[in-house]
């Protein structure tokens, strides 16, 4: 994306379905090596299916080795997905992330439910600096001293 006033944006998009395994991990992880030599800012976001919120799961350890080395962060700290086991348990997992380069110059990362899906939309929001406009000069004639 190339947006007045600031450098480029390059924003990916990834769905990581459930019954893959950690080869799929390698292979986004080689990706975002490649894409991070671009030396841009980048919004790296999608489905990835492995929960945030759970406190020991392997994957995630293996997924924040792969985007800590690519200077990432994931911004998304709420549960993104709501769901209903089939045991009628409530359940809350954070399964959609949003991966920044530069997170101060976003805002928070927001998870809203739309009623349609089990997924939350998660949004986050570009800050940007409007340029001040330049200032107006008026001219005036003074008919005072005319007669």
């Amino acid at each position: 994306m190339n947006l007045p006033h600031i450098k480029p944006i390059l924003v990916g998009c990834c769905y990581r379905p459930p019954s893959s395994d950690q080869h799929y991990l390698e292979a986004m992880g080689e990706m975002l090596n490649k894409v991070c030599e671009l030396n841009m800012e980048i919004v790296f976001t999608g489905d990835i299916n492995i929960d945030g919120l759970s406190p020991n799961c392997s994957l995630k350890n293996q997924l924040a080795t792969i985007t800590d080395a690519c200077c990432l962060k994931q911004v998304v700290t709420q549960p993104t997905r709501l769901s209903t086991n089939n045991k009628g348990i409530n359940t809350a997992s954070c399964i959609d992330h949003i991966y920044l380069s530069a997170d101060d110059l976003y805002t928070k990362a927001v998870s809203v439910p739309i009623g349609c899906s089990d997924h939350n939309i998660v949004v986050v929001a570009r800050k940007m600096k409007v340029p001040k406009a330049r200032p107006r000069v008026i001219y005036k004639r003074s008919y005072r001293g005319f007669f």
